[in-house]
């Protein structure tokens, strides 16, 4: 055997030796490695063994919910800016509902509310609330003693002229404003004659109590 041979084999024996004291003493150290364990995995075990990641939370809305139920109907323009000009005069405005509320009130009969028609005689004539007394404020010197002698002990004096565009009813609730004991009972209701009409509310021709009414529900 040459040299060269002989130092072959005894690396080898010794090689082997170290093997396999390293095997054993791994095997009874409690920190030994695995030898069935893959500690260098692919990429792709990686993805499999990793757990997936918990989605975010959404953020929170804070707009309002949608509405629910049916829509209310939107106010005309024109009501918008009459209400929007009472309001600047410290005068109420009313819609049609209550306005109807009050008339079917059974203390208007009784007098103890008042409507107020603030057109001229013949507008007046050819239909108004029942038993509303007029006021046209461009003859105030007419009408203004008898508006003043029915409405103390009033809990409302309700003027309304045409509706719509007509202002007749917001001049005239103005200057009932300053001779009124309690002006505060006063309020204009917007809609007025037409909108009165339109919903098939009674009217009466003539004079006032004259009992001659037109329109009104069958």
């Amino acid at each position: 055997m040459t040299t060269s041979t002989r130092t072959l084999v005894e690396a080898l024996l010794i090689g082997a030796s170290g093997l396999g004291l390293g095997l054993v003493g791994n095997a009874l150290s409690p920190a030994g490695l695995r030898i069935d364990r893959d500690y260098f995995p692919t990429a792709a075990a990686i993805l499999i063994a990793s757990p997936a990641p918990t989605p975010a939370p959404a953020p929170a809305s804070h707009e309002d919910p949608a509405p629910t139920g049916a829509a209310v109907a939107p106010v005309s323009e024109v009501e918008t800016k009459a209400r929007e000009r009472l309001a600047a005069q410290g005068l109420a405005a009313i819609g049609f509902e209550e306005a109807r509320s009050l008339f079917e009130d059974p203390s208007y009969a009784a007098g103890g509310l008042l409507f107020v028609d603030a057109r001229n005689d013949e507008e007046y004539q050819e239909g108004h609330v029942p038993l509303a007394l007029q006021f046209d404020h461009y003859h105030p010197e007419r009408y203004l003693d008898a508006v003043l002698q029915a409405a103390p002990g009033t809990s409302r004096v309700v003027v309304y002229c045409n509706g719509g565009n007509c202002e007749d009813s917001e001049y005239a609730a103005a200057t009932l404003k300053d001779f009124l004991a309690e002006p505060e009972t006063l309020c204009v209701y917007v809609g007025g004659i037409e909108e009165w009409r339109a919903r098939a509310m009674p009217v009466e021709t003539g004079a006032r109590g004259s009992g001659v009414l037109q329109g009104g529900k069958k």
